[in-house]
């Protein structure tokens, strides 16, 4: 229903109910839970108001339900920009690629709109990689690790995320390098 046009078009609101359940719930009950605000920044515009309503949420509670790790990310998928996140990783980049997996809209290709590339991918799909990014125009998004920055020039990679502080200033300079060249 958030991806229908008609029904985001007449959406005035979006509203939580009995709010202080997600955080309470969302552990062990209701996992779902975790990801409405990530719905919410996902799927409607950044203007539509969002009320959470509850008459016995502790202070703080009902933001700390309605964040997400990656949430931010969002934004970079929504706007169709490519865009290359680096990340210290493994775990991470999978983790990142698992949650925006559930936000491509489902009339693209999750296979297609992102890839991964660190050293357990193999040499042949890493090397692929290297070539849909100029290449492709449906592939957006690549989650990678510092191996991706090296002696690589992307011309059509125009925004370029750390989600972690690299280990060194040279290692951050050298990733953040790549965007455009």
């Amino acid at each position: 229903i958030m991806q229908n046009t008609n029904f985001k078009q007449h959406l005035i609101l979006f509203c939580i109910d009995e709010a202080h359940l997600i955080q309470r719930w969302a552990p062990n009950f209701r996992p779902a839970f975790n990801d409405i605000g990530a719905l919410a920044r996902g799927y409607l515009s950044e203007t539509m108001p969002i009320l959470a309503l509850t008459a016995t949420c502790a202070p703080g509670q009902a933001t700390t339900a309605l964040s997400s790790k990656y949430s931010q990310l969002l934004d970079y998928l929504r706007c169709g920009r490519k865009t290359v996140i680096h990340v210290q990783t493994f775990p991470i980049a999978y983790d990142i690629y698992e949650f925006l997996w559930d936000y491509i809209p489902k009339d693209k290709s999750p296979l297609r709109r992102m890839r991964m590339y660190h050293a357990l991918c193999t040499d042949e799909y890493n090397r692929e990689t290297f070539g849909l990014v100029d290449s492709y125009p449906e592939l957006q998004i690549v989650i990678a690790t510092v191996g991706f920055s090296q002696g690589i020039n992307c011309k059509m990679i125009l925004d370029s995320i750390s989600w972690s502080f690299p280990s060194t200033l040279d290692e951050f300079v050298q990733a953040q390098g790549r965007n455009g060249r």
